[in-house]
């Protein structure tokens, strides 16, 4: 029993779109994933950004720049530390992530200054 060179062709065409769809499928759930991510993290940034105020000291003082916390919600980095991992690997851009960690490198800093007596879950330091 000889298989056809119709059936061939036909059976190499099907591989070929199954793992053609499969490819495109995929690359939209990665893209999804990370735009998912990232509306996290931009609410997270959201909420630091209103969480804390820059005023410059009087020149008595110092005239430095300094953030005063506002409110009751202090900035947090809670949604960066739950998705960094899995964001890394679906940016592909290296230099993205990069930008992203020094950022939440800079709110884990301010962080532990304002709550340096205060263990919480994100007393690890953020890569």
């Amino acid at each position: 029993m000889s298989i056809g060179l119709d059936n061939l062709l036909s059976g190499i065409i099907g591989a070929v779109l199954v793992v053609a769809y499969t490819e495109v499928r995929d690359a939209r759930r990665r893209v999804s994933e990370a735009a998912g991510l990232a509306k996290l993290l931009a609410d997270e940034v959201s909420r630091n950004k209103a969480a804390v105020v820059l005023r410059r000291l009087p020149e008595d003082q110092g005239g430095q720049e300094v953030l005063i916390a506002r409110g009751d919600n202090p900035p947090a980095i809670d949604a960066w530390l739950e998705v960094r991992a899995r964001l890394a690997q679906l940016l592909h851009r290296r230099e993205d992530f990069d930008a992203i960690s020094d950022y939440y490198q800079n709110w884990h800093k301010l962080e532990q200054r304002i709550r340096p007596h205060v263990p919480s879950s994100s007393a690890k330091e953020p890569e």
